[in-house]
């Protein structure tokens, strides 16, 4: 064995992974370092391709908007800074974040019909006992007075432009307040003439998507009692290139969207990526990035979650190269490799010549490097990985993979209206969160 290899046994600290369909119970990793840092090491300027472009998916509304209007009462307003953050795939469901700093408007994005739909009254937070509602109002039949009270209908739809603008009809109101008494001062805002305008992401200067891979999760899904080979556990992500630098990729959102699991995500960062560069085909390794995976379980809190190999452990651990890696490890690793025939990255996971499991698959939090999966007897968990790149005959379809839980098997919690956890509710309104969906309840 050579020297690195034995200092870094320690690095392979497992976690402990439930035979059920929960993170499951959780032990510090023994070995302990400093926040992760991203990779800068760069060999050549490869020459630049031309990937294609696609239409904005459902992930895409996820970010930040501005939002113009009229305003009905009070001082004329600038246009405001708001987000949208999809809570639920599945459905299209959504939260608006910061219309005038209330709690955040629950919605639905129809991808591909090109609207968002928010519903009408819908209770925001409750001040000295009176309820404060998102409510709709409508105008006189001659478009010249506000009429009191909210509008009877359901809801309002905004349409999606093709410049990423949504527009809501002119004559509807937003308002916030209370319907039955309508306090000019204090909460009551009213708003027409609604738009949502895109604003540019930065985190997407320099990248092309060129379509949606094929990703068999070695890092997170294992955790959750199932094995990631099950071709009914490999999702369809985001791939996208580098346009400096040919050989860079990454998965954009890897733990939303189509993530079998992805009720649990806690995260709030705007995108998460998993980032790695195929320059030599035969020793992949990867940026330390937030992959977008966060958690709050009694047994397990990780804020930040980075996905990467023992190459890329090496690398931060050691101030290795990729190439002073594979020197030095030579035989002794199996590597990361991208296979140009086949379109395929694997991870591998293998038995040394001592029967025991190796896994190159690796992840780390936000203080610890070098974690993985093991069973509660402390047998590891197989984390092979791997990234079937599309336009790949030999690579199954994307179109044809589902891969989405329902929220439905996500655990139950409770909130007042002040936002505040309450593990028995009764007697009141209490938001209910499950997974990524997110209502209000009366409880008696």
């Amino acid at each position: 064995m050579k020297k690195i290899y034995s200092i870094a046994a320690a690095a392979f600290v497992m976690l402990s992974a439930s035979a059920q369909n929960r993170v499951a119970e959780f032990s510090m990793p023994a070995t302990k370092g400093p926040v992760l840092q991203r990779s800068a090491i760069r060999y050549a300027e490869p020459v630049q391709n031309t990937p294609v472009q696609r239409a904005l998916s459902l992930m895409d509304y996820g970010t930040e908007y501005s939002w113009s209007f009229y305003r009905h009462a009070g001082q004329i307003a600038s246009p405001q800074n708001i987000s949208i953050v999809i809570t639920d795939a599945s459905t299209g469901g959504c939260l608006i974040h910061d219309i005038w700093d209330q709690a955040p408007i629950p919605a639905y994005i129809d991808a591909n019909g090109g609207t968002i739909t928010i519903e009408n009254m819908t209770v925001l937070k409750n001040v000295d006992g009176e309820d404060i509602y998102f409510y709709l109002k409508e105008f006189d039949e001659f478009h010249t007075a506000v009429l009191p009270g909210a509008s009877s209908a359901k809801s309002v739809t905004g349409t999606i432009d093709a410049n990423n603008v949504v527009t809501f009809p002119a004559d509807v109101i937003f308002t916030v307040g209370n319907p039955a008494t309508e306090k000019i001062s204090g909460y009551y805002i009213a708003t027409s003439q609604n738009k949502f305008t895109m604003k540019e992401d930065e985190s997407k200067e320099g990248w092309t998507t060129v379509g949606d891979a094929l990703l068999q999760d070695g890092w997170l899904t294992p955790a959750f009692g199932v094995d990631q080979r099950d071709p009914k556990y490999i999702y369809k992500v985001e791939l996208q290139q580098n346009k400096q630098y040919n050989t860079i990729y990454r998965l954009v959102d890897p733990y939303r969207g189509n993530f079998p699991f992805a009720a649990y995500n806690e995260s709030t960062v705007q995108h998460g990526y998993i980032e790695f560069d195929i320059y030599d085909p035969k020793n992949v390794y990867f940026n330390l990035v937030d992959a977008g995976f966060a958690i709050t379980d009694p047994a397990i809190s990780i804020y930040t979650f980075y996905c990467y190999n023992l190459t890329t452990f090496f690398m931060q651990r050691y101030g290795k190269t990729p190439a002073e890696v594979k020197a030095e490890m030579g035989n002794d690793m199996r590597y990361t490799t991208y296979d140009p025939e086949t379109g395929i990255l694997t991870i591998p996971s293998y038995y040394d010549a001592d029967m025991n499991l190796v896994n190159e698959t690796m992840w780390g939090d936000q203080s610890q490097q070098g974690s993985g999966w093991e069973e509660s007897d402390g047998s590891p968990v197989n984390m092979e990985t791997k990234i079937f790149f599309p336009g790949f005959p030999s690579n199954p379809d994307p179109g044809s993979v589902v891969g989405v839980i329902s929220s439905d098997n996500a655990p139950v919690r409770y909130y007042n209206l002040q936002g505040v956890e309450v593990a028995n509710p009764s007697n009141g309104i209490f938001i209910r969160k499950q997974g990524g969906k997110v209502t209000k309840e009366v409880i008696r």
